[in-house]
């Protein structure tokens, strides 16, 4: 918005169109203070990685021995996945784990909300995830780039095919962890897990 703050990083690069990096962007949170917001891209996938590997989500995945990268999956191997984790707990099944990492920006008040716009990607993705419940568990992370946000949702107003399907993947066995973190001049702090709102 016009006067709003952002912090950009210099990065310059010769395989780089621009040497600058639009990193985050300031808004009044949900308790009327100030709040910094994620808005690069590229590194939830990154946090996400950061957060399994520090054990963070121990409980959710069990011991992790293997975490691979945009390994080709679905139909004919045309998509990539975002993370491909190999499972070995004893407490539960050594089953292969497909994740696939939102960046969520966009709120209703202190709910986060996935998309913000149309996505026919995004869409295209869960039906990927559901594609491989039948040999592997399938797990959509809302990287929730933000800290002062409590839960998450679909977002319904932005694409209700989006939230249809979304609730439908549930209800198939895909699981959602929604992830929350907080972003300063200095440092990305963890915030812990996010409830899944009511659907």
């Amino acid at each position: 918005h016009p006067g709003g703050k952002v912090r950009i990083r210099h990065c310059p690069s010769s395989t780089r169109k621009l040497s600058w990096s639009w990193e985050q962007a300031e808004v009044l949170g949900c308790d009327k203070k100030t709040c910094w917001v994620g808005i690069n891209t590229s590194l939830p996938n990154k946090l996400i990685r950061l957060v399994i590997e520090a054990g963070f989500l121990k409980d959710e995945l069990g011991l992790i021995s293997q975490i691979r990268k945009e390994v080709a999956y679905g139909p004919n191997g045309r998509s990539r996945i975002d993370l491909l984790l190999t499972n070995e707990s004893t407490r539960i099944a050594k089953r292969q784990i497909y994740i696939e990492v939102k960046n969520t920006t966009w709120n209703n008040g202190t709910v986060a909300l996935f998309p913000d716009t149309i996505t026919t990607r995004g869409q295209k993705h869960l039906k990927e995830l559901i594609g491989v419940l039948d040999f592997a568990r399938a797990i959509l992370i809302p990287c929730i780039s933000r800290s002062d946000l409590k839960s998450f949702a679909p977002g319904d107003s932005a694409d209700p095919c989006y939230g249809k399907l979304f609730r439908d993947s549930l209800r198939l066995g895909v699981e959602v962890i929604p992830c929350c973190f907080g972003f300063y001049e200095d440092k990305i702090t963890w915030e812990g897990k996010r409830k899944l709102e009511a659907l």
